[in-house]
């Protein structure tokens, strides 16, 4: 049977990739367990994940660590500075700073590496993800344990960065034992550090034959593209009931198959969390969601980024009832939601 826990993370967003702690969750544990889903990441899901082509491939000496995600290769027996791709580690002054750095320094320092490079940042630096040569990638074996926040700035597709850091939130590792901890993006303004980003290039597919968008597809179209003010509906008087659920959930496929995401208006500002063919989720149309829904506000916190979603969790884990704000068709409504 699923903990309170666990319940909450499906009530407060069934869709969002948070969800992992149905199959994940488990006491906080500073050990990667076998069933980690690092221990099957290979080489081919890196690419793939990546969303972008490879621009260039180059083998050199990890000599130093700037910060946990920017490192010193010797490259052609020349120093050459490089970020790591799809992850942010903390910045000085921050939890973990040390421990970032210290943990890549122990893994993967010293020894020949791969550096693969699929942007450079507005700094003019290679952006790459790093293998040794057991093809262990360092950029996801930080994700993993806890030491980087995946950069859903830089690196918004990238579902597997997600899902590592999905996993070490639920795990409570490292940055995630704090229960609310402050994300380096949001940290360097207001210490005035120059912030960085950077933009994968378009990997170029033949298009495929044109079909029909599906219902759920629609819905989503629809949600998107949104314009004008939105009406408040009148929130339903009695609250649903959460029940009993048993059933294990396959995390990573749902997440595959729903692509939840960060859905936004017309001025490009952020306006909740959707996802794509909602009534298919678990649970989603028991808790009164339809396809199409945007989760703009729980309990009154708006929902603008996934980070943000993931730092919410501890802050709810012992509250029963919700008030969950909905965009839906344009309009505004409340499901008020119980757990048992």
């Amino acid at each position: 049977m699923l903990t309170t826990f666990s319940r909450l993370t499906i009530l407060l967003a069934v869709w969002m990739p948070v969800f992992t702690v149905v199959a994940f969750a488990q006491e906080a544990n500073t050990q990667l367990p076998d069933d980690s889903l690092l221990n099957s990441v290979t080489v081919n899901d890196i690419l793939e994940a990546v969303k972008g082509p490879v621009i260039e491939t180059f083998t050199g000496r990890l000599e130093t660590f700037e910060s946990g995600d920017v490192v010193v290769l010797l490259k052609n027996g020349a120093p050459l500075t490089v970020r790591l791709y799809g992850i942010d580690c903390p910045e000085e002054g921050q939890p973990f700073y040390e421990a970032a750095m210290k943990y890549g320094q122990e893994t993967f320092g010293g020894s020949q590496v791969e550096a693969n490079v699929v942007a450079r940042d507005n700094h003019d630096l290679p952006v790459a993800f790093i293998l040794n040569t057991d093809r262990k990638s360092l950029n996801h074996e930080l994700a993993a344990q806890g030491l980087a926040w995946w950069d859903e700035r830089n690196a918004p597709k990238d579902g597997l960065l997600r899902r590592l850091s999905a996993e070490a939130v639920v795990n409570e590792r490292a940055i995630f034992s704090d229960p609310t901890p402050l994300a380096p993006w949001d940290y360097r303004p207001s210490q005035e550090i120059e912030d960085f980003f950077y933009t994968l290039e378009e990997v170029k597919e033949t298009a495929p034959a044109a079909r029909a968008p599906r219902a759920s597809e629609k819905d989503d179209e629809k949600t998107l593209s949104m314009k004008g003010d939105m009406v408040e509906s009148t929130p339903r008087s009695a609250p649903v009931q959460l029940q009993k659920m048993d059933e294990k959930i396959d995390a990573g496929a749902l997440m595959m198959r729903h692509a939840p995401r960060i859905a936004k208006n017309s001025s490009g500002q952020p306006i909740g969390l959707t996802a794509t063919d909602i009534s298919a989720i678990p649970y989603a149309a028991q808790l009164g969601f339809q396809n199409g829904d945007v989760i703009s506000r729980v309990n009154g916190i708006a929902i603008e980024s996934e980070a943000q979603i993931w730092s919410l969790i501890p802050q709810f884990q012992n509250v029963k009832r919700f008030q969950v704000e909905v965009i839906r068709n344009g309009q505004a409504m409340t499901i008020p939601i119980s757990i048992p």
